[in-house]
């Protein structure tokens, strides 16, 4: 670990989105983070002691990467933009389609309703007749039975010749 010295305190925005302050002062920094070029920029080596070498400008070469980290970043951002914008696109579609399904759901659900009522009603209807119809031929059956016994009551009384 890097012993480096802070000549301006800063805050770094870690990859991980955590924020970390650093104070003025001499300390220990992990290598990944002493490489970093915001890092670079607030501290020196602690052996410069010349002020003016800490708040030099940097150098071409360190602008330009930082300047190519920033616009791939912003690629990146652009890139992850258009994702989520197509994908934004690719719900709402899905969802008129939903909407459509759901609707057509609901008109097939009324019809079947429909078609089960008018079901219902022809079977009360038919068992309506059914009954009928058995009182019918109970009826009948009644009918012709008595007049089967008073046939057979006419025949025994008759005289015989």
């Amino acid at each position: 670990m890097p012993k480096l010295y802070v000549h301006t305190a800063f805050t770094l925005r870690h990859d991980d989105g955590a924020l970390e302050h650093f104070p003025a002062g001499e300390r220990d920094f992990p290598e990944l983070v002493a490489a970093h070029w915001y890092v670079k920029h607030h501290t020196r080596e602690p052996g410069d002691a010349t002020p003016a070498a800490a708040v030099a400008p940097a150098d071409g070469a360190e602008l330009a990467a930082a300047r190519a980290a920033l616009e791939a970043q912003a690629a990146q951002l652009a890139s992850a933009r258009e994702d989520a914008s197509k994908e934004a696109a690719r719900l709402a579609e899905l969802r008129v389609e939903l909407e459509t399904f759901g609707k057509d759901l609901d008109a097939r659900a009324g019809e079947l309703d429909g078609r089960e009522a008018a079901i219902g009603a022809r079977e009360q209807e038919h068992a309506a007749a059914a009954r009928e119809h058995a009182e019918r031929v109970a009826a009948f059956e009644a009918a012709q039975k008595a007049s089967q016994s008073d046939a057979g009551s006419q025949r025994g009384n008759g005289k015989k010749a």
